[in-house]
């Protein structure tokens, strides 16, 4: 299975991607940002009609040891959709 982190997954133009890559029934999808009340929020609200495996995930890229843990995650694909747009 594939997996998919999405940063900045739960705001307004990131929700039209997450809402796309749902119909995808062989990935996980990691919706990532700093609130993990908001991504929780939206994986709660998508997983009903969701074909692929929703996960909130607590990240802060400026942080220190951002690059290290998103490696240790090891995503075949990375959405960069944080703001401001």
């Amino acid at each position: 299975m594939k997996k998919v982190v999405v940063l900045g997954g739960y705001g307004n133009f990131d929700k039209k991607i997450v809402g796309n890559l749902t119909r995808i029934g062989d990935i996980t999808l990691l919706i990532a940002g700093r609130n993990v009340s908001k991504a929780s929020a939206l994986v709660e609200k998508s997983q009903t009609t969701s074909a692929a495996c929703l996960k909130p995930m607590q990240v802060d890229i400026f942080a220190d040891g951002y690059t290290p843990r998103l490696m240790a995650i090891s995503p075949d694909l990375v959405i960069y959709t944080s703001g401001p747009f």
